[in-house]
């Protein structure tokens, strides 16, 4: 927090740990000029770029309503469909580029499918319709 890197806090479940909250509501004060955050009994210098991240594991967590205004949620779930689908569309770009590149241990069995043309413009349209087009 005082040298201003993000933290990543991982698997939390549904319900958080009520000496995160300084943190989460960023409450800060000015003590001899700086600007500090109390956690517990510590007093600990703020730097503004600090970003502190949670991620869970859990495929659809549920925050009581005061959790859920303390933060900002944000859903990144992929499920294997979308994970192929985006590894063959990136891979058929990459294979014009560079014709020798390896395919991951588990997709040997899909090489024949992987025509550069033919998966880039299937998996397009597949990738616009779940992700309103920030890969075209």
């Amino acid at each position: 927090m005082r040298f201003g890197k993000p933290v990543v806090m991982e698997n939390i479940l549904e319900s958080l740990d009520p000496s995160l909250e300084p943190i989460l509501l960023k409450q800060t004060f000015k003590q001899g000029g700086a600007v500090v955050m109390k956690i517990g009994d510590n007093t600990i210098p703020y730097n503004p770029h600090f970003r502190f991240y949670l991620t869970s594991k859990l495929p659809n967590p549920h925050y009581a309503p005061e959790q859920s205004v303390k933060l900002t949620l944000l859903n990144f779930t992929v499920t294997m469909e979308v994970y192929l689908c985006m590894y063959s569309f990136i891979y058929s770009i990459c294979i014009t580029i560079q014709p020798a590149l390896p395919l991951l241990p588990h997709l040997q069995a899909a090489k024949p499918a992987l025509r550069p043309r033919a998966v880039s413009q299937a998996h397009a349209v597949k990738l616009h319709r779940y992700y309103g087009g920030i890969f075209i």
